[in-house]
């Protein structure tokens, strides 16, 4: 359900998600705030390995760039 109001709310506002969930975790579900922000970060985890992954596939970037 964060997940969703987050989007949504985010797509709005052009801002990321986390600056939702954070609160909402902390305060509507009564997580601490250490516990809330590294679920947020948790959360962003798998997107961005995926965004990772095919960046790489679609050769839009050069490993040589990185190893300099």
């Amino acid at each position: 359900m964060v997940g969703v109001i987050g989007g949504i709310l985010s797509g709005l506002f052009s801002v990321g998600g986390a600056s939702f969930a954070v609160p909402a975790l902390s305060l509507v579900f009564g997580y601490a705030q250490t516990e809330a922000q590294a679920l947020s970060l948790a959360l962003v985890a798998p997107g961005t390995i995926v965004g990772i992954i095919t960046y790489g596939l679609l050769v839009a970037a050069s490993i040589g760039l990185f190893l300099k």
